[in-house]
C-alpha cells in the first residue's frame, strides 16, 4: 500500500499538492483529512470528490504530520487501498444517548461486508464515545479493533464536524470499516498520567456530570485536593478549574479511562467532565505530567513497536488537553512516537480518544495518545 501526505494552510494549497501527487505514479482511493474549522469543509470535500477519492475527515484543534505540529491548517493522508478492502459509514445522531444504537448499527453494517472488521472513526462532540464502543462490542461480542478521535474546533468548544465525500455534520460520526483480513489494524492508547492519593467513589452522576463524590459535593472534594478554582463565569456561574491539569482515572475492568474536568458549577457543586461517568465508579485523581511522563509514554510505544514493527501508515489521536498540559514538550512526544516506525504519520489534537489499552480493551479516553498502525497484508 502506497501512502502519501499533504499539508497546507488553504484549500488552494491542497489542490496544488494533490495535483502534483496525481501526476506521479500514484492513484489514491482513500484519504484521511484533518482540518482546522477555519477552512470551508464543503469546498475541501469537493476537491477530493472530484478526484474520485473517498474521504474520512474531521475538524481539529491542531494538526501534525510526522514530527511537525501545525495550527489552523489542513493535513491529509492518501492511500491507494483497494476499494473492496474498506467501506465508509456516516450517521447523524439525534441525541447523546443514541450513541449506543449508532455503535450497534455500525457493527451490524460492517458484518454484512467483512467477517473481521476493524474501525477508524472521527466524530463530533454529540457522540458518546463510551456508548459507541459498547454498542459495537455488544454486536461483535469478540475482540475487535477501533481507534479514533473526537473532532475539535480550535479550542472554541462551539461546534465540531465529521465529514465524508458529500456529507458533513456537527452532529455525526464517520468511520472507515476495514477488512482486517486484508489490512492489519493495530494500536495502543497510552496516557502516562500518574494516579494521586486514595480511591474515591462517584456517588451521584448523570451523563458527564458528577454531582457528588463520596456523598460530598464534587467541587468541594476537588478543591480539597487542588485548592481554589481559577475563575468564575459571572453569566452562568460555571468555574474554570484547570482542565489540562487534573484528570481523574476511572477504574475499568481492564484498566482505567481518564476523564478531564471541563468546568464546575458553584450553585450545585457539580463537575462537568469531558466524557461519560457512572454512579458507583471508583477513581483516583491524577497529577499534572512532567517530562518523565513523555519518556514513559514513548517507552510504552517502543514496547508496542517491537511487536508491530512493520507499518504502511500511522494515525495518532492526541488529546488537546494533553497538549495544553505538556506545552511545547508535546512536540517531543509526537516526534518520539514518529521515529519508532519508518512510515508516514498523521494526526490531530482531539477532544477525546478511542483506542486499546495495554490489556487489549477498547475504551473512550481523555488526555490520552491513541495510535493506530495500518499494514496491507
Amino acid at each position: 500500500m502506497k501512502v502519501k501526505t499533504l499539508h497546507g494552510y488553504s484549500i488552494a494549497d491542497m489542490a496544488d499538492g494533490l495535483n502534483n501527487l496525481l501526476q506521479s505514479d500514484f492513484e489514491p482511493t482513500l484519504a484521511f483529512v484533518f482540518s482546522s474549522i477555519a477552512h470551508n469543509i464543503s469546498e475541501l470535500s469537493k476537491l477530493f470528490r472530484e478526484k474520485d477519492i473517498d474521504i474520512v475527515g474531521s475538524t481539529t484543534s491542531g494538526e501534525f504530520i510526522n514530527d511537525e505540529i501545525f495550527e489552523k491548517s489542513i493535513v491529509v493522508m492518501l492511500l491507494d487501498l483497494k476499494r473492496e478492502y474498506y467501506r465508509i459509514y456516516f450517521e447523524e445522531v439525534g441525541e447523546y444517548a443514541q450513541s449506543y444504537e449508532v455503535g450497534k448499527a455500525l457493527a451490524t453494517y460492517s458484518k454484512t461486508h467483512f467477517s473481521n472488521p476493524a474501525y477508524i472513526t472521527v466524530f463530533s462532540t454529540s457522540i458518546n464515545g463510551e456508548l459507541l464502543v459498547s454498542g459495537i462490542d455488544d454486536v461483535l461480542q469478540n475482540d475487535f479493533s477501533i481507534f479514533g478521535g473526537m473532532a475539535g474546533d480550535d479550542a472554541a468548544m462551539v461546534a465540531t464536524y465529521a465529514f465524508t465525500n458529500d456529507k458533513e455534520s456537527d452532529n455525526a460520526l464517520v468511520a472507515v470499516v476495514l477488512d482486517a483480513n486484508k489490512v492489519a489494524v493495530n494500536g495502543l492508547a497510552l496516557s502516562g498520567w500518574e494516579p494521586l492519593g486514595i480511591k474515591h467513589t462517584i456517588t451521584k452522576s448523570e451523563g458527564n456530570i458528577i454531582y457528588t463524590i463520596n456523598d460530598q459535593p464534587a467541587l468541594q472534594i476537588f478543591k480539597d485536593f487542588f485548592g481554589e478554582y481559577h475563575s468564575v463565569n459571572e453569566e452562568d456561574g460555571t468555574v474554570a478549574i484547570g482542565t489540562a491539569q487534573y484528570p481523574i482515572q476511572v477504574k475499568r475492568k481492564d484498566g482505567f479511562a481518564l476523564r478531564a474536568p471541563l468546568n464546575a458549577n458553584e450553585e450545585d457543586g457539580s463537575l462537568m467532565m469531558a466524557g461519560p461517568v457512572k454512579e458507583g465508579e471508583e477513581f483516583r485523581f491524577s497529577i499534572a505530567p512532567g517530562f518523565e511522563i513523555i519518556e514513559k509514554t514513548i517507552d510504552g510505544f517502543k514496547v508496542f513497536q517491537e511487536a508491530n514493527q512493520k507499518a504502511d501508515a500511522l494515525i495518532l489521536f492526541s488529546c488537546l488537553a494533553r497538549h495544553l498540559s505538556l506545552g511545547p514538550l508535546v512536540e517531543e512526544e509526537i516526534e518520539g512516537i514518529s521515529e519508532l516506525w519508518d512510515a508516514p504519520l498523521i494526526g490531530f489534537f482531539t477532544y477525546g480518544e478511542i483506542g486499546k489499552n495495554a490489556n487489549g480493551a477498547s475504551n473512550f479516553y481523555n488526555e490520552t495518545c491513541s495510535l493506530v498502525t495500518l499494514k496491507e497484508i
